[in-house]
């Protein structure tokens, strides 16, 4: 019995990051290619990603990966154990021709692209957190225990933190090697090869826990702002 209910766990938290994924990855996708349309480059939606449909957004291996990766951590709230799942996965690559984006500052328009999504990630936990306080916000005080409604809450809350946070630090490391290559000449890039597509990973490996904490803490204040 006790197995069977940890199974329906794993589902119901396989479900919940699955709905986090696919609520994450098909605004922030869909508005790369908007920004990219009107900085000039219409490459994202000739190839079908101007849309919120999620289907046109799923990578399925990073789907896969989402799968693997999943897993369960106890959280204590409120003097309650509560179970949040987490897991990393990604997206559809946005196609982007900066051939197509010319005119004055085109560097400001060429970063305006590459960090939309980013910047779309930064914005989803921030929502979640706003989901959040209004659930407690409306939950009567004299309520003793975690209702079901508290519950999805603070696991979507927390799914959402979890997976946006590592997808804004993923790319917006690969849009600044990206946009360096944009900025410097094809023959310095060549010669940097290694270095650019290296030193990303270098630095999440290493300064991914201490970068990813300070990327909460700015969400959560941000959040704190709002509501």
């Amino acid at each position: 019995m006790l197995l069977g209910i940890k199974n329906i766990e794993s589902i119901i938290g396989l479900l919940l990051l699955t709905f986090v994924y696919l609520i994450s990855i098909t605004p922030a996708g869909c508005f790369r290619a908007w920004v990219g349309k009107k900085m000039g480059d219409d490459t994202a939606e000739e190839f079908g990603f101007l849309t919120l449909n999620p289907f046109a957004h799923i990578n399925l291996f990073g789907l896969l990966i989402l799968f693997l990766s999943f897993d369960t951590r106890i959280i204590l709230w409120r003097d309650m154990r509560i179970p949040i799942y987490t897991g990393f996965g990604w997206g559809q690559i946005i196609p982007l021709n900066p051939v197509n984006i010319g005119g004055r500052h085109r560097f400001l328009k060429l970063a305006a692209v590459l960090f939309s999504n980013s910047f779309i990630f930064f914005c989803i936990p921030i929502l979640a957190l706003l989901f959040f306080k209004l659930v407690l916000l409306f939950t009567s005080p004299d309520v003793i225990g975690l209702t079901p409604s508290m519950l999805l809450a603070t696991q979507l809350y927390r799914a959402c933190m979890s997976l946006n946070v590592w997808l804004l630090l993923v790319e917006s490391m690969i849009s600044a090697v990206v946009l360096m290559v944009f900025y410097y000449d094809r023959e310095l890039a060549d010669r940097a090869y290694y270095v650019i597509v290296f030193a990303p990973i270098v630095i999440l490996v290493i300064f991914g826990g201490i970068l990813s904490f300070y990327v909460e803490q700015a969400i959560t204040y941000v959040g704190n702002l709002i509501l």
